[in-house]
């Protein structure tokens, strides 16, 4: 395997401090080359028993290249207003994938010494494979804090995706999230030394999850090569019935909403500290394998469904 990585990171800062530029690119290149093969050994199985094993041979080259780019740009703003602080942070984010291989693979070596393609004397098989993805994901944070105790957060991501079809491939994911520093209010200074950390928090936000195939929403047919000649070659047919494929109009994001409540407690001046959360995560429009059908519908059921699931 040969290949490089170079990563440029660049900042700027701007209004005394207050706001942050920061771009960062990276770009990856690979090429492998492997070679396999399968030789012909001898073993003793005994003092006058001495055996050929190891088939007929074969040779196998496999080839292939990767290509992966990645760009960030995002800027930073915090700046204090007497008893508010605000901090904002927003956002780009792209990344493009690629990776293709040829395995070309060849049978009945000639020689065991001499494992070389060309002195094979058997058919010849060869298998690509290709995966490839590019992203592009907007986000953003907006963060409030009030005399150091009141806390409010909100979020959002708008992201696209190439595993959907194009009149799916977007979806946008907020968040929101508030807490109270309860043992900061001035009524609480009483306690303090047996309550010096009390802090209640909620949360509601929603993730999305693109982990399907590259290619699962196009409509294929399966195919292969004939058992039977046609002017001397094998022609390439239609193996079996055309699979039920995903819908595309149903096809996109998976969308996991979790709300969640909780609390940080410290006791004995936080030699003792607890927390306790609740939450309920409801995943909507879950990628999954779909429901068994009879067999007489002649193929497969589509590959994956929609489903409603919560924890």
């Amino acid at each position: 395997m040969f290949g490089f990585q170079n990563i440029f990171k660049g900042i700027a800062t701007m209004l005394d401090g207050d706001l942050q530029i920061t771009g960062s690119a990276s770009f990856k290149r690979e090429n492998w080359k492997t070679h396999f093969d399968s030789r012909k050994f001898q073993i003793g199985f005994g003092p006058d028993d001495v055996r050929t094993e190891g088939g007929n041979g074969s040779v196998t080259e496999r080839n292939g290249t990767l290509s992966n780019d990645i760009l960030d740009v995002f800027a930073n703003y915090i700046k204090d207003f007497g008893n508010h602080r605000i901090n904002l942070i927003g956002g780009y984010n792209q990344e493009s994938y690629e990776y293709g291989t040829v395995t070309a693979q060849k049978n009945n070596l000639i020689s065991s010494s001499l494992p070389y393609q060309a002195l094979t004397s058997g058919d010849a098989f060869v298998f690509n494979r290709y995966d490839s993805y590019a992203t592009r994901s907007f986000f953003g944070r907006v963060n409030y804090t009030l005399h150091d105790r009141y806390i409010f957060e909100a979020n959002g991501r708008y992201d696209g995706s190439p595993r959907f079809p194009a009149s799916n491939r977007w979806g946008f994911f907020p968040s929101v999230s508030g807490a109270w520093i309860a043992s900061a209010e001035p009524f609480m200074k009483s306690i303090t030394r047996y309550l010096p950390t009390l802090k209640l928090r909620a949360s509601y936000g929603d993730m999305g999850n693109q982990n399907v195939g590259y290619f699962d929403y196009l409509q294929t047919l399966p195919t292969g090569l004939s058992s039977y000649l046609i002017g001397g070659n094998r022609q390439t047919v239609i193996e079996s019935s055309p699979s039920l494929n995903i819908d595309p109009a149903n096809y996109t994001w998976e969308r996991v909403s979790t709300a969640n409540f909780g609390a940080d407690v410290g006791l004995l001046r936080d030699r003792l500290t607890l927390s306790m959360d609740y939450f309920i995560r409801n995943t909507k429009d879950m990628l999954t394998v779909g429901q068994e059908l009879p067999g007489v519908l002649g193929t497969r059921v589509p590959s994956l469904k929609r489903r409603r699931l919560a924890d």
